[in-house]
């Protein structure tokens, strides 16, 4: 099907969709289509798929293209599939309601561009494939303590500037990896986010800091053994990054239900922690500490040199030489260098393995999220404008089972939870400044890729098992209990369906969830898949290094395989800084 069929199909079923919503205001309709194919390819295929069988049965009733009837065809046909493949067009329903609200005119923020397109030579002494923060800090130390200052880092996305707002459209299409539109398929469907961007998740997340901590070690030593790696090292590690990538306690001078929140975690005498975030204050702004702005910038001006909008399709050893074949501006291109570092974040890094069928001790399939179940908190009185960074505030109280704390909800955020609720989405528009996003985020559950023979494609699935209901119970009715006593007035919980809730029965209703799939996950940390340890079956050792390949290491959040419940770009950034001070002091 040629593009300007899909698009015409599309914009036949996006007149459909404001027909059957008339309270969905209405968006530019090639942004929206752009947006939708830059999703997973699984998202696309099953998009394609039901273009498809809408331009079939029109042709087949009709003699004509969906686009070419008049209007009250179109949506007889529409209709009649919808009920026939019901389940298909719900999802295709909720995808397109998604983007709608993301792409809503009231959340547009200027973007600026800069991308980094030449290189005066191909080959190096060190390449670093991935510019999140483990890619970043790699680069940078190599560009900083050897004198050749021949070192690359290579990036898949663009480079593109820091947003005021909370999550801008435009941030979705640029800076989103498939645009946000992410999802793992079979038993547990969880829909997940990363970066694709210079700079990686840390342009794209909350910049919220949780410190290394021994618990975490001593599960890492206890699963896969560790070698001269301390809570004491890794701190002194994050004390040196600190220096560059600046992280503090911002108090906020506008509007938050962080208040509530703290009112109801001490009514209730729950440990609450109040984490330092990754901004600070420059010309009485504040300003994202996201990599672009520290790293890569100091990076950028000691001579170290980026390559962007390059697509590694595979890595290759030979001649005492790595090679990276990948594509730019269309056009093949090889590199190669004498150290490969792969920062490429957990899932990305094991596909890129597994495509160049790079002979691992153990196959990188898996990978965990942190899956969350997340409410909607009505208050009585305005808690945002709009614009606002999640609160640092997290009730720690329950680790290692769960921590609770705020997720992003902006107007469109509370929409896109609450699809399904078209009397709470009109609710939503008059008092969305009344209301907040809360999460419960656990360690639970395992996922995998699998490669579809024959092509570069994976597809990912997650298990989460019937085991665990009764901790995701618990921690639904922490968290109610916590925004209730705070002075919530009204909760949402957002699962399969949309569930209101009191203070009188908001127990009875979460007890009545009895089943994995009667919730609704979503997850914001890719982790895992490269096991890193000194026992024999790891495929790196402690730091990194790929066992039994010469010059070749892993760098990032693929690392963690052992249960790191809290947001782990500290423990990724601290891993990343021990690494390259191993592989410097060890080289020179």
């Amino acid at each position: 099907m040629i593009v300007s069929k899909s698009f015409k199909i599309f914009e036949t079923y996006i007149n459909y969709i404001y027909k059957k919503n008339n309270t969905i205001l209405k968006s530019n309709n090639k942004r929206l289509f752009l947006h939708l194919f830059k999703s997973d390819f699984v998202v696309i295929l099953a998009v394609k798929i039901t273009f498809y069988l809408i331009n079939l049965v029109s042709y087949f009733f009709f003699f004509k293209g969906i686009y070419s009837i008049n209007e009250k065809k179109q949506i007889k046909i529409i209709k009649f599939l919808s009920i026939m493949l019901r389940p298909l067009f719900i999802k295709i329903d909720e995808l397109i309601y998604t983007i709608i609200f993301i792409q809503n005119n009231e959340f547009k923020e200027k973007t600026f561009f800069k991308n980094y397109n030449k290189i005066k030579k191909n080959d190096y002494t060190h390449i670093v494939i991935g510019s999140g923060p483990s890619g970043s800090i790699s680069s940078y130390y190599l560009n900083e303590d050897f004198n050749d200052k021949d070192t690359l880092l290579v990036e898949r996305g663009s480079g593109y500037s820091t947003y005021e707002t909370k999550h801008p459209s435009d941030e979705f299409i640029y800076k989103w990896k498939n645009g946000g539109v992410n999802t793992s398929l079979f038993s547990t469907p969880i829909v997940f986010s990363s970066g694709e961007c210079l700079g990686g998740g840390s342009e794209i997340n909350s910049g919220l800091l949780h410190e290394p901590d021994e618990t975490y070690l001593a599960s890492w030593n206890n699963d896969f053994g560790l070698e001269n790696i301390t809570k004491d090292i890794l701190i002194n590690c994050l004390k040196e990054v600190k220096k560059i990538c600046n992280y503090s306690f911002i108090e906020k001078s506008y509007l938050s239900s962080y208040n509530f929140f703290k009112k109801g975690a001490e009514t209730n005498n729950y440990k609450i922690e109040k984490l330092p975030v990754l901004e600070e204050i420059k010309n009485t702004k504040k300003q994202k500490n996201s990599m672009s702005n520290t790293f890569i910038k100091k990076y950028l001006g000691n001579s170290g040199k980026v390559l962007s909008k390059f697509d590694v399709k595979k890595i290759y050893f030979n001649n005492n030489q790595w090679f990276l074949d990948g594509i730019k501006d269309k056009k093949k291109l090889t590199l190669s260098c004498k150290y490969l570092f792969l920062c490429c974040g957990s899932v990305e890094t094991n596909k890129l393995l597994i495509n160049s069928k790079i002979k691992t001790i153990t196959s990188p399939k898996k990978y965990y999220l942190h899956p969350m179940i997340k409410l909607i908190a009505e208050f009585d009185q305005d808690v945002q404008i709009g614009k606002e960074n999640v609160h640092p505030y997290q009730v720690t109280e329950f680790f290692p089972k769960f921590i609770l704390g705020e997720a992003a909800s902006g107007k469109r955020f509370l929409k896109m939870a609450t699809i399904d609720n078209t009397e709470l989405q009109k609710d939503i528009e008059k008092n969305w400044q009344k209301m907040s996003i809360y999460h419960a985020t656990l360690s639970i559950g395992e996922g995998n890729i699998r490669k579809i023979p024959f092509t570069n494609k994976f597809i990912k699935s997650y298990k989460i098992k019937e085991t665990e209901i009764d901790l995701l119970i618990m921690s639904y009715i922490k968290l109610c209990n916590i925004l209730f006593d705070g002075g919530a007035k009204n909760i949402y919980l957002l699962n399969k369906k949309t569930i209101k809730v009191n203070k009188d029965n908001y127990q009875e209703k979460i007890y009545k969830l009895k089943k994995i799939n009667d919730f609704k996950f979503s997850s914001v940390h890719i982790l895992g898949g490269i096991t890193s340890g000194e026992n024999k079956n790891c495929i790196t050792n402690s730091f990194g290094k790929v066992n039994g390949l010469k010059n070749l290491y892993v760098n990032d959040s693929s690392l963690i395989n052992s249960k790191l419940l809290k947001n782990p770009q500290g423990m990724v950034m601290s891993i990343a800084k021990n690494n390259i001070d191993n592989f410097i002091k060890n080289s020179k």
